[in-house]
């Protein structure tokens, strides 16, 4: 997917590409409010994966004092409290992915919507139809819709974000494994930048 999305993106002129600055400013303008949407669900898709694996390494590391005074003691009700606090982190992670489906598809339609009002608009600006048979603006029309391409514009801006959020994670993740281990930590990020290349 990811290279046919290259292949098609490579062959767009470099005049014509849009840039992950374009992709937001379709959706700020198209709506504010998903926008800020977006940036707190990018930054929970950031911080949560690595959270969830925080967590679950407090309720491992809680699991010998419990075993050794008992349920009932002190050790007992922090391995209760981590593994509550390690279920509320899990399952708002598990929410993310149907959160970002229903912010793309929101902001899919207020962004097509937005765009083919301008289309609109563009084409109906002239005096008669004589740009309409012209192939030049048809096939600009063309891809400014993503008929072209199967790309459209208001899937980028999400798309834009979730690849953000993903990188962003594993930076993250590296930077708190580097937290106990400097030299695993960067190994573990040189490794990862050649991986995602």
């Amino acid at each position: 997917m990811r290279a046919k999305l290259f292949t098609a993106y490579s062959q767009v002129p470099k005049a014509e590409r849009a840039s992950g600055r374009q992709a937001l400013a379709l959706l700020w303008s198209a709506s504010r409010v998903l926008t800020v949407v977006t940036g707190a669900w990018v930054l929970l898709s950031t911080v949560l994966p690595t959270l969830v694996v925080i967590a679950l390494g407090l309720v491992v590391a809680a699991v010998p004092g419990a075993v050794a005074h008992g349920l009932g003691s002190a050790d007992g009700h922090r391995l209760i409290m981590t593994l509550v606090l390690a279920a509320v982190v899990y399952a708002v992670s598990l929410v993310l992915n149907p959160v970002g489906s229903a912010i793309g598809i929101a902001a899919k339609a207020r962004i097509t919507s937005d765009m083919q009002a301008r289309l609109m608009g563009a084409v109906s600006g002239p005096v008669g139809v004589g740009h309409l048979e012209n192939t030049e603006v048809l096939d600009r029309l063309a891809r400014a819709e993503g008929s072209l391409t199967g790309y459209f514009p208001g899937d980028a801006p999400v798309t834009l974000a979730g690849i953000l959020a993903s990188r962003a994670s594993g930076v993250l993740g590296c930077v708190t494994i580097a937290v106990f281990q400097w030299w695993l930590g960067i190994g573990l990020l040189v490794m990862w930048l050649a991986v995602r290349r």
